[in-house]
C-alpha cells in the first residue's frame, strides 16, 4: 500500500518520458534526499549514483533494484509502461505494445519482457545505437546474467577478456564477474538479456 502511495504522489515523475538518470535524480529532489542520503540507503557509492543521474553509467538491475527500494516504489514503476498486471494474462504475458519502455543512458533503451519486475527473474530487449555504451568501467553486483544477440554485434568485457558477439551468439556469466559492453559498430545492435537477481 506504501508504495502505491508513493508512486501517486510522484505521479509528475512517474510520467516524464526521461532518461533514467533524470528520472531517478527527479524522483530523489521530489523526495527531498541528497545524494549521500540515497547512497546511506542504498549501499551505493555518492559517485556512482552522480554518474547514474547524469547518464554517465548504465545503472545495473540490482542498482535499480536498490533504488527503487529506497524511494519505496516498485522496480516496474522506474520504466514508462503501459504494462498489465494483475488477474488474468497479465501475471504471465506481456504484449508487445504493453511492455515497459525505458532509455537508460543515451543511445541503450530498455524493453522489458518480464510481466513482473519484482520477481527473481527478468528479461529484457536491449537495443544499443551505435557507439553506445554501458560505461567506461565494469560493474558487478549479486546475480548471473545471460542474453542472446538477436542481431548486429556487441562487445562484452568480462574481467581483462573483451568477446565479440554476432548476432546468434548468446552468453552467460556471474554478476560478480566485473563486466561492461558496447556497439562499437555503425548498425544498432538488439540483444534479448535475461538478469537472474533471487541472490541479491
Amino acid at each position: 500500500m506504501a508504495r502505491e502511495q508513493r508512486r501517486l504522489s510522484l505521479e509528475e515523475v512517474g510520467n516524464e518520458p526521461a532518461l533514467m538518470g533524470r528520472r531517478i535524480r527527479d524522483l530523489r529532489k521530489a523526495a527531498g534526499l541528497t545524494l549521500a542520503q540515497v547512497s546511506a540507503k542504498t549501499g551505493l557509492s555518492i559517485s556512482y549514483l552522480s554518474q547514474i543521474e547524469r547518464n554517465i553509467s548504465h545503472p545495473s538491475i540490482r542498482a535499480l533494484s536498490d533504488i527503487a527500494d529506497a524511494f519505496d516504489v516498485s522496480m516496474g514503476w522506474l520504466f514508462r509502461s503501459e504494462m498489465r498486471q494483475g488477474p488474468g494474462e497479465g501475471r504471465y504475458v506481456v504484449r508487445r505494445h504493453e511492455r515497459g519502455v525505458m532509455d537508460l543512458t543515451p543511445g541503450i533503451r530498455e524493453e522489458v519482457l518480464s510481466p513482473d519486475l519484482d520477481g527473481p527473474l527478468k528479461l529484457f530487449s536491449t537495443t544499443l545505437q551505435p557507439g553506445a555504451e554501458s560505461g567506461t568501467s565494469a560493474t558487478s553486483h549479486k546475480g548471473a546474467e545471460a542474453g542472446l544477440v538477436v542481431s548486429g554485434e556487441m562487445v562484452l568485457y568480462l574481467e581483462d577478456e573483451s568477446y565479440r558477439l554476432r548476432a546468434g551468439d548468446s552468453f552467460a556469466f556471474s554478476s560478480q564477474v566485473p563486466h561492461r559492453f558496447l556497439n562499437d559498430t555503425r548498425e544498432p545492435a538488439v540483444i534479448v538479456w535475461s538478469v537472474a537477481v533471487d541472490s541479491i
